[in-house]
């Protein structure tokens, strides 16, 4: 029996992590520990709720991979993590390594907390978590897919992206449902490397309805349809797509919150600017700075306010397009005058260099005569 555990993020980030973690280490699967809403930042604590304290506290090794600390409760956080460290040592009677792996840049604010029996090492990107357990080529893919689930820009230039770009995002889409659906069979398949299986889950993702497409600019689309719960980012991305503009605005019904939204998102792919930068409203505007959300009153209100962010951020982003074009255009004419200044600069040293060449002809030319007339 293994003595290694991996407890990992619910998402398709945290599943391709955990599982690669256990391939490079020879961790067996019933030892991926990965479950909504367990395996987050605020459900480490309920840790014994999914894992058997006989199990859990038998193990000598865990990787936490791809949680972040919560920023709610930072010391709840570590007290979840002390208490699976002084249970398995106390049952084992061994010395006990427990290591946290992790992209987040919200943990470095938490370094000085972290607990001297808690070895952390901090990533720049999704991409770079997940490729450091890959050692070959099918690895590397599925770390790739790992990262566009978690929209990581890091990879769009990798020639392994660009050369399989489209079976990449559908095998990912296809992660993206089997992680909200079928958890165990998300595991099952990346462990195994599953490619086929990914792209046969591909489709269940909802589709939008053209009919609810509407284009404002070549800057923002909006979706005049309720989106679906759960997909609604997904929805909007592929509204994006469809229409090729870098912003889509849509509107929600979370039950869970009894609260409508208008979501917002910047498409990943588009390498634009977030979204939230050009949102203008007195409203509170919550999450990432490329999927943010505002609560709204009714569906009426979450309709209307749509459209007035709309119209915000496709005017907000043109007078960031003039005011980048008028710096352009003053680089250039810097560059040009520059230019201008050095080959002027240029001219006068060669005119310089002329006039000393005829000072030099008329002194020889004056010598010469000097020297005939005193010959004659």
């Amino acid at each position: 029996m293994s003595e290694a555990l991996v407890i990992s993020h619910y998402d398709g980030h945290g599943v391709v992590t955990g599982t690669l973690c256990a391939r490079r280490y020879g961790i067996p699967i019933e030892n991926v520990i990965i479950e909504f809403p367990v395996t987050a930042p605020d459900g480490i604590q309920n840790i014994e709720n999914i894992v058997s304290p006989s199990i859990l506290y038998t193990k000598t090794e865990f990787y936490i991979l791809d949680i972040a600390v919560n920023i709610k409760d930072p010391d709840g956080f570590f007290r979840a993590l002390h208490r699976i460290f002084q249970n398995a040592r106390k049952m084992t009677r061994s010395y006990i390594m427990i290591q946290m792996m992790d992209h987040h840049e919200s943990n470095l604010q938490y370094v000085h907390m972290m607990p001297q029996f808690l070895k952390y090492v901090h990533f720049p990107n999704s991409f770079a978590l997940s490729v450091t357990f890959a050692r070959t080529n099918e690895e590397r893919q599925m770390a790739i897919i790992g990262a566009i689930c978690d929209r990581d820009t890091s990879i769009l230039s990798l020639p392994e992206f660009q050369e399989n770009r489209e079976r990449l995002l559908r095998m990912a889409d296809g992660l993206d449902w089997l992680v909200r659906n079928d958890m165990k069979n998300a595991i099952d398949i990346c462990y195994n490397l599953n490619f086929e299986r990914l792209l046969e889950f591909s489709g269940r993702i909802p589709e939008p309805n053209e009919t609810s497409i509407e284009k404002i600019s070549n800057n923002v689309v909006i979706y005049n349809e309720q989106l679906p719960e759960g997909w609604g980012t997904k929805v909007l991305e592929r509204v994006a797509i469809r229409t090729n503009v870098p912003y889509a605005i849509g509107f929600e019904y979370v039950s869970r919150l009894n609260q409508w939204i208008v979501r917002c998102i910047t498409l990943w792919t588009s390498g634009a600017r977030p979204v939230r930068e050009f949102i203008s409203t007195t409203r509170t505007i919550i999450g990432h700075p490329s999927a943010p959300t505002i609560a709204c009153t009714s569906e009426s209100d979450a309709k209307r306010l749509m459209r007035e962010i709309a119209e915000s951020i496709n005017r907000n982003v043109q007078t960031s397009q003039m005011m980048t074009s008028i710096e352009h255009a003053q680089q250039s004419f810097t560059e040009l005058f520059d230019v201008l200044v050095q080959i002027l600069q240029s001219q006068q040293e060669m005119y310089k260099k002329y006039l000393e060449l005829k000072e030099e002809q008329v002194k020889l030319l004056r010598e010469t005569t000097s020297e005939r007339a005193r010959f004659d």
